[in-house]
């Protein structure tokens, strides 16, 4: 029998032939200890979907990264916050008695929550639950403040920015809601303002669109006056962000950065290079998060991060957009992020990203944020909306869902986890079978599991799952072969009183990379000589230029097809038969070893 190696051809042994071997690509157990630490099944892996702390923002799971194994690619509709998935709560919008639709601002005063009007009269109406707006009354008592710019309590009194058609822009304080107010004529025009109270002190900031300028103003010891502290050149959007503090320095934010903001307001962060007209800021954690362009930064007093949304892979084209709004507590800090078809809202928890609720319709963007538990200390997250008159809010946004007394559920929502190849996503395999734990499931309650092959959007559905355990067989039941999957989940419940619960989703799979081959045959080095008409030792030369090449060389034998190969091993018995000056060429035999690298 005869092989070529090399472009030479070598005759074997008498007798014998090619010996060829798969190379053992895996060891019985693949994994003995995996990315999750769990112990594999002998000849199959599973990836455990339990786990999503790590929140929003991975497309594809990274080669040995354990912490993106708990990441989510995108989702919608579906609380993610906790350590079981339920679809995410209903908004609840609110009847405006008489109708309204002008709703502009917050008013907390005392123990009551009321809605502000931003043009015509300065009307307050005050919410009471579940789902009205109404009762309402005069800030101040005159029909001619009106086009509130700002509103603000301050312990039992209330400070109004607004325009007095009969003078001009002012600032009002009333001892009470519908009180007589005492008032002080600013002198410019404004088109948006924001105040606070920070330690006892009263703050504003209004823009003058028409001098482009942000006035910065500190009220009297009584509320009853303010002198202006600074003036700066700007040119700002559709809203001013608020002033928030941390307790000692407070700080306003402009396009051309954060300001702290005392007597002699002073840039603490420039943000002049990358301007953003809309500004959002909100405290959280006792540091400072604001929005620029696409981004969430923290502040921490002395140094700045990244803490947006948009690390990692970022998010869905349908989910980027920007922050219009946030609102924070000692749990989450909330943002409204507008997205091109629909506005999300976003939690952060210091640490990750999740996704919490839509907003009802398409097109609405979110101007305002606010937690109150005002008036009956029950939580909840008001929206008042930039382009809609009905504003509403989101029942129990602290707690988790399935302890909450009251939760009423959206009816379908979606979550989607990154494409997972099983630490060899270079390599195909065949996807088994996927295992459930759910819960709440039955009745309307169910849950579709969809995937997506090789980078593909996760649209094939696999099938319906409608009790909590339950397995489903890929290809039924011979599996599908690919590089990687993605998971997708949609979870569906027409009683809006109940929701499916995701808790868990074990996936089986076996990475099986394509076999290679070894070769083992013995050559006859005088065979070899005397079929090739060549020297014994140009034949050994030939076998040790073989095995010293470090590139691959090409190898074939009979009908089959070239491979190409590497010498792995080459042991021979060599002798010499004749011992004269003119006979020294050894012959004998050599066995070789032969390895597909590729």
């Amino acid at each position: 029998m005869r092989v070529c190696l090399n472009g030479m051809n070598f005759e074997l042994l008498a007798e014998t032939g090619v010996t060829r071997s798969p190379m053992q690509e895996w060891s019985e157990q693949i994994r003995t200890d995996g990315n999750q630490q769990r112990k594999d099944r002998v000849f199959i892996s599973s990836w455990s979907i339990d786990d999503w702390s790590g929140g929003l923002g991975v497309n594809e799971v990274k080669v040995g990264s354990t912490a993106n194994l708990k990441r989510i690619w995108d989702a919608e509709n579906v609380d993610t916050r906790f350590d079981q998935m339920v679809l995410s709560p209903e908004f609840n919008t609110c009847t405006i008695v008489p109708s309204n639709a002008s709703i502009q601002h917050f008013l907390q005063y005392l123990t009551e929550l009321y809605l502000v009007t931003g043009s015509g009269a300065n009307m307050a109406y005050k919410f009471t639950a579940p789902f009205t707006i109404g009762s309402f009354s005069h800030v101040a008592t005159h029909p001619n403040y009106g086009n509130v710019r700002a509103v603000k309590a301050i312990g039992n009194k209330i400070g109004m920015l607004y325009y007095n058609s009969g003078e001009g822009f002012e600032y009002a304080r009333v001892n009470r809601l519908s009180g007589v107010p005492s008032r002080t004529l600013l002198t410019p025009t404004f088109s948006h303002a924001e105040m606070a109270v920070v330690g006892g002190t009263l703050l504003a900031m209004a823009y003058d669109q028409t001098s482009k300028n942000a006035h910065f103003y500190i009220a009297s010891d009584d509320f009853a006056a303010f002198t202006a502290v600074a003036t700066l050149p700007t040119t700002i959007g559709s809203y001013l962000a608020e002033i928030v503090d941390d307790g000692i320095t407070a700080y306003a934010q402009l396009p051309e950065g954060v300001y702290d903001f005392d007597n002699t307001p002073n840039q603490v962060i420039s943000t002049s290079r990358s301007q953003d007209k809309n500004n959002v800021q909100t405290m959280y954690g006792n540091k400072l998060y604001f929005k620029n362009k696409q981004s969430l930064l923290g502040y921490d007093g002395v140094d700045i991060a990244n803490v947006g949304y948009d690390r990692n892979d970022g998010l869905p084209s349908d989910k980027m957009g920007e922050i219009t709004a946030m609102a924070s507590s000692w749990k989450f800090n909330f943002a409204a992020v507008h997205g091109p078809t629909y506005s999300h809202i976003l939690s952060y928890d210091g640490a990750a990203w999740q996704y919490y609720a839509r907003v009802p319709s398409p097109g609405l963007w979110v101007k305002k944020m606010l937690l109150s538990d005002a008036p009956d200390a029950i939580d909840r997250l008001w929206l008042i909306y930039g382009n809609y008159q009905f504003p509403g809010y989101f029942l129990n946004p602290m707690v988790n869902p399935l302890q909450a007394a009251t939760y009423s559920h959206v009816p379908t929502g979606h979550v989607t986890f990154p494409a997972y190849g099983g630490d060899m996503p270079e390599e195909s395999g065949a996807y088994f079978r996927e295992k459930y734990n759910f819960s709440g499931m039955g009745g309307s309650n169910i849950i579709t599991a969809q995937y997506g092959l090789n980078g593909a959007a996760a649209v094939t559905t696999l099938g319906v799952v409608a009790t909590n355990e339950y397995t489903h067989l890929f290809g039924s039941p011979y599996g599908v072969e690919a590089s990687k999957i993605m998971p997708k989940y949609i979870l569906a419940g027409a009683n809006s009183g109940t929701t499916p619960i995701f808790k868990q989703a074990v996936i089986e799979y076996l990475k099986d990379p394509d076999k290679r081959s070894i070769f083992d045959f013995t050559v006859d080095i005088d065979a070899t000589s005397q079929f090739g008409r060549t020297s014994k030792e140009a034949v050994i030369g030939s076998l040790n230029y073989a095995l010293d090449k470090k590139t691959m060389m090409p190898f074939w034998y009979g009908q089959m097809g070239t491979r190409h190969v590497k010498v792995l091993d080459m042991p021979s018995g060599e002798e010499v038969k004749i011992q004269t000056p003119l006979e020294q060429q050894r012959e004998g035999l050599v066995q070789v070893r032969l390895v597909e690298v590729l």
